[in-house]
């Protein structure tokens, strides 16, 4: 028979022993963190960030100026009454040139009497 003696450990004092380690833990990260931002790649990869914002500001200036739906709405309506009136401008054009035709022939026939 083995005999065993129970280790009784402090709950408080376990739970502040984790708690510590976590800090060091996190403090650890932060440090590596900071020290990797310094580095050649941190430096470059944070330039290519910077980058990315400018060509990102550049792209919502372009934007800005872009037609939106309504616009692109707004303008098929005006075409649409540009067209009709058009049309309307076309019989008026063929009614006048008729007449003009009317004219030219009344007066060549007049002046062959």
């Amino acid at each position: 028979m083995s005999s065993t003696v129970p280790i009784y450990v402090n709950p408080a004092l376990l739970a502040l022993a984790l708690s510590g380690l976590a800090l060091l833990v996190a403090w650890l990260t932060f440090r590596r963190a900071g020290d990797w931002r310094e580095s050649d790649a941190g430096k470059d990869t944070n330039a290519k960030l910077n980058r990315h914002g400018e060509r990102l500001t550049i792209l919502e200036t372009r934007m800005e100026n872009l037609a939106t739906k309504a616009d692109i709405a707004e303008l098929k309506g005006k075409i649409g009454a540009l067209k009709a009136e058009l049309d309307g401008v076309r019989g008026d054009a063929s009614a006048a040139a008729a007449g003009v035709a009317r004219i030219e022939q009344f007066l060549m026939d007049a002046s062959q009497t």
